[in-house]
């Protein structure tokens, strides 16, 4: 008996040597190294183990990446309005000494303080942009909670919301509907979709412009489209516009991040759809997004 249960032993410590070999790499392997472990001196019946911790890592160091590329975005794009925040805050402050000082606040004061609203407004879109672009990417993990979703309610109410800003630059923003369809999708990440493409026109188009977001079906695909008869975007931009930040030399001096055609990119492919640019009829733009016709959606 006792020499049976030392040979049983034997074969057990000798069995579970592989595994404690591969203990000691996993547990001499730093967290922040991403290179995989390697199968050299295991035994086969334990390589696929090796493969599934291996593909852990690899999901881990994408998500580092994704969260690195995240934070050198954001710190790029927020030092701009908040040097502008802090530079007019201190002018502020600057007038207030001098209202205790002389008396009556000089009407430089409202300038600084409107200046400072607009500053923290862009840094708040900005930190929105960042997030989305960070919730959206495709190392990030993220899913898309899949339901019907009626395209031409959530355009129709988008656009209502964006009356309002279009109104006050005296732009015609209007809203037209051939068809009343549905898409497979999350709604609120379509209307983050439709609300970027308006913000676009309205900042691009120009005063005065014209724009109509439409929805329609065409080849018998759902299909939203976003209007403008504003200076358009040349042919040879038409791939750049969607980089993150990009900004074309004819749009520096419009206020913007160079960020919404990249959210829409990114929510237009968790939901199987694409994004197309072309001209419209007379001048401008016309930004059309193909969702999959309902068959294949539902595959």
């Amino acid at each position: 008996m006792l020499l049976a249960l030392g040979i049983v032993w034997l074969g057990v410590a000798r069995g579970l040597r592989p595994l404690n070999r591969l203990s000691a790499k996993v547990a001499a392997h730093a967290e922040d190294d991403p290179t995989p472990l390697d199968t050299v001196g295991l035994p086969s019946e334990v390589e696929p183990l090796v493969d599934s911790i291996n593909q852990y890592i690899g999901r881990t160091r994408k998500m580092q990446r994704s969260r690195r590329r995240f934070f050198n975005d954001a710190a790029h794009q927020l030092k701009t309005p908040l040097a502008v925040i802090q530079a007019e805050s201190e002018l502020a402050l600057r007038d207030l000494d001098g209202v205790e000082e002389n008396g009556p606040a000089p009407r430089r004061h409202g300038v600084h303080l409107r200046r400072l609203n607009r500053a923290v407004q862009q840094a708040v879109r900005i930190v929105q942009q960042l997030l989305s672009l960070s919730r959206l990417d495709a190392d990030s993990g993220y899913t898309v909670k899949h339901a019907a979703v009626p395209l031409h309610k959530v355009a129709r109410s988008v656009t209502l919301d964006w009356s309002p800003v279009a109104r006050s630059r005296g732009i015609d923003l209007g809203f037209e509907q051939d068809a009343r369809l549905d898409v497979t999708g999350q709604a609120d990440l379509l209307a983050e979709l439709v609300g970027n493409l308006i913000d676009n026109a309205i900042r691009y188009a120009g005063d005065g412009a014209v724009i109509t977001v439409r929805v329609a079906c065409e080849d018998g695909e759902p299909m939203l489209q976003v209007i403008d008869n504003g200076p358009g975007i040349a042919a040879s931009e038409r791939d750049a516009v969607f980089e993150r930040f990009y900004r074309s030399e004819a749009t520096q001096a419009v206020e913007g991040s160079g960020l919404g055609l990249s959210i829409v990119r990114e929510i237009a492919r968790v939901h199987a759809a694409r994004v197309e640019l072309g001209d419209a009829l007379g001048g401008g733009l016309v930004v059309s997004v193909r969702f999959p016709a309902p068959a294949q959606a539902a595959a």
